[in-house]
């Protein structure tokens, strides 16, 4: 889980960049640590399956290994989504990805999405509960709706392709924010069994 989780993050932190500078190499980045994770998710499936078939988990441990399921599904999500960012901003290489004006915004997005991703790492390496994610999620919630208005309003001056591309940057880091509130509720829920 805490491979899963760094490569998450360090897979939407190369998408970002890849978005940010025209980074082709940073692009392919966040590709290959997806795949990866892709990799280690079907073996951590598969050795859950087998430990509940063969070991009859007690309570606690059932708790356990069906909240690590969750947050597995949860962390391949978000690599996903991260993946799905590289693949846009690859597609415009070498030229730029998004208007200069909206670039910040989204940079802000983010930058909030990786603290969001930083903190995930930190709950499932130290067990802690749950660290407040709200601030940085407000923050992308927040982005999101006023780039999602900016493409679809009739001011909008740049071509149709950057306004669907800007509001789907924008919903994918948003649903990256919500997998990281997610597993932050599974991880509290393994330690408290409330949820």
């Amino acid at each position: 889980m805490v491979a899963m989780a760094k490569l998450a993050r360090e897979s939407m932190r190369h998408a970002s960049q890849a978005l940010a500078d025209q980074d082709l190499e940073a692009a392919e980045g966040a590709m290959t640590e997806s795949d990866a994770l892709g990799d280690i998710h079907r073996r951590c499936e598969d050795r859950a399956l087998q430990l509940l078939a063969r070991e009859t988990p007690v309570a606690t441990e059932l708790r356990q290994v069906l909240a690590y399921i969750q947050v597995g599904q949860d962390l391949m999500r978000m690599s996903s989504l991260a993946k799905s960012v590289s693949k846009i901003a690859r597609q415009y290489h070498p030229s730029p990805t998004l208007p200069a004006e909206i670039v910040p915004l989204v940079m802000d997005m983010a930058q909030a999405a990786d603290t969001m991703a930083e903190r995930v790492c930190a709950m499932i390496t130290d067990g802690t509960q749950e660290l407040s994610l709200d601030d940085a999620d407000d923050v992308i919630d927040t982005i999101s709706a006023e780039l999602t208005d900016a493409a679809k309003s009739e001011a909008w001056q740049y071509t149709n392709c950057h306004a669907v591309d800007t509001a789907l940057i924008s919903r994918f880091y948003e649903r990256f924010a919500d997998h990281c509130v997610s597993i932050a509720r599974q991880l509290t829920f393994i330690a408290t069994a409330e949820r």
